[in-house]
């Protein structure tokens, strides 16, 4: 997003969806946060909300350099659906796919979540983001004197 909080105000006014929990500085600055075969650092915050057992997750860069967030926001500046995410129980066997490694772009962890992206973008489509198999309660992901919105 490259307006946290226009993008906040909507999700909750007109979707109804919230409360969000603010995550500050996530980074992907582990040796193992690989992007398009380079390492790379990432910055984010990020916003999360249930709406039933989807999780809405809103990222707005606070470091701008060669990364998934970065790249989607410079082909739509007005932000949109940058990933959607999906929970696999075998990571190895998962990464190992020939449909998933061979358009593999990036693997690492952003914050204490290992994650992936799978390339979608040269057809025009969004990036599958595959994380570890655990559902992330928002309110253990914030520290406690984090506000919502």
């Amino acid at each position: 997003m490259p307006d946290l909080d226009k993008a906040l105000a909507y999700w909750t006014e007109v979707m109804g969806v919230g409360p969000f929990f603010i995550e500050r500085h996530v980074t992907g600055d582990d040796e193992e946060y690989i992007y398009k075969g380079e390492r790379c650092v990432q910055d984010v915050t990020v916003a999360h909300a249930y709406t039933g057992d989807l999780d809405i997750e809103l990222i707005q860069p606070n470091v701008i350099g060669p990364s998934p967030v970065c790249d989607f926001l410079a082909r739509h500046p007005e932000g949109g659906a940058q990933h959607l995410g999906v929970l696999i129980d075998d990571w190895d066997k998962t990464l190992a796919l020939p449909e998933v490694r061979d358009r593999l772009v990036l693997q690492g962890h952003a914050g204490n979540i290992r994650i992936a992206f799978v390339d979608g973008f040269p057809m025009g489509a969004t990036a599958l983001g595959v994380h570890r198999s655990q559902r992330r309660d928002p309110r253990q992901v914030r520290p406690p004197e984090e506000g919502l919105q």
